[in-house]
């Protein structure tokens, strides 16, 4: 066998090596392809892939939510400040109640008790 025909024999061993290489990865690419396609396929791909869409969701009721929380700490705040007045205008009343009562005392001693039953 002369030199050129060895050459020739591997050169053509190394174009038959490439082609199986090529066609190895060919076939590694098209089950991988396959798997990728099982796996987003199954329900729990699924489920996982919507889980960024309800996190929006999510976070869109918040934010409407958020006026209504503000709402509801003025409410509070105006309640606060209504009690406040409140405990102040029944200490007001008790001390009317009391300087009436001593006005009266002094003023018609005789008749104190009368219109207690």
């Amino acid at each position: 066998m002369s030199g050129s025909a060895i050459g020739v024999a591997l050169v053509l061993a190394a174009v038959a090596l490439v082609l199986g290489f090529v066609a190895w990865t060919l076939i590694r690419a098209l089950l991988v392809n396959k798997r990728i396609a099982d796996i987003t396929a199954k329900p729990a791909f699924r489920a996982a892939a919507a889980i960024p869409s309800e996190g929006q969701r999510i976070a869109a009721s918040i934010q409407r939510l958020t006026p209504l929380a503000a709402r509801l700490d003025g409410i509070a705040r105006d309640l606060e400040i209504a009690s406040a007045a409140g405990a102040t205008l029944v200490i007001d009343i008790r001390l009317v109640a009391a300087a009436t009562e001593e006005l009266l005392d002094a003023l018609v001693p005789a008749m104190r008790g009368i219109a207690e039953v």
